[in-house]
């Protein structure tokens, strides 16, 4: 029988293959134990139906997430998909609140602070539906909770100049529906969630009828007149 020779230690390249599959973005290798003979231990996979891919899965088809309006749907699915990808093999007692602080400078440094915070704010719901589903205990908390957002200046938003507003005027003709909901943004100062929420009834007396949209200055459409209909609109 020949000579079984002993088995030798891993370099740092073979560590770092080894090592790639399994530690997500965040988590530290310390979480990875090597013995004296070079066996590297690691968590156990995660059970069926119980890592972060399965609550994300088991919240979107639940009520909470389908009776979100479609516009915020849109928002959360680009940040589930994300967390899919990157975390999504983890189970959610596995993240803890040192991953996300670590996560949230990290999205904040290489994307955008809203964006970063916004995430944030998708973890922490997939984290309580965790909760929900049994895989945290009523003592684990949602390491979410309570880690604060990045603050940033918050850049004004911009009135289209009139160059952009008579281009888009010259794009779309009456009677299309893109001219109809950017006449109702532009005439009434609006943000679109509330123009979609608009009723025949909101128009009374010659005039629309809508309660005041906060932080709004006067509405756009005092300085633009549309072409072939003059000046003479109410909001």
């Amino acid at each position: 029988m020949g000579e079984i020779s002993k088995p030798q230690r891993p370099n740092q390249a073979e560590l770092a293959r080894a090592l790639k599959a399994w530690v997500s973005p965040g988590l530290t290798v310390g979480e990875a134990a090597i013995l004296p003979d070079g066996t590297i231990r690691i968590r156990s996979p995660v059970a069926p139906g119980q890592d972060l891919a399965a609550v994300i899965r088991h919240y979107v088809a639940s009520s909470s997430y389908r009776d979100l309006a479609p516009r915020t749907r849109d928002n959360y699915d680009k940040h589930l998909a994300y967390l899919r990808e990157k975390m999504g093999a983890l189970h959610p007692r596995h993240i803890e609140r040192r991953h996300v602080i670590n996560w949230l400078e990290s999205w904040g440094k290489k994307e955008t602070p809203h964006k970063a915070n916004y995430r944030l704010r998708v973890l922490s719901i997939l984290m309580e539906h965790a909760k929900n589903m049994g895989l945290l205990t009523k003592a684990e908390e949602n390491p979410v909770k309570g880690v604060k957002a990045l603050k940033y200046k918050k850049k004004a938003r911009q009135p289209w100049p009139e160059t952009k507003v008579a281009a888009f005027w010259a794009a779309y003709p009456y009677g299309t529906r893109e001219r109809t909901i950017f006449e109702l943004c532009l005439g009434t100062g609006q943000r679109i969630g509330d123009v979609l929420r608009m009723r025949w009834s909101d128009i009374e007396g010659g005039g629309i009828q809508r309660p005041a949209v906060e932080d709004q200055e006067a509405p756009l459409g005092a300085a633009h007149a549309s072409p072939s209909r003059g000046a003479g609109r109410h909001a």
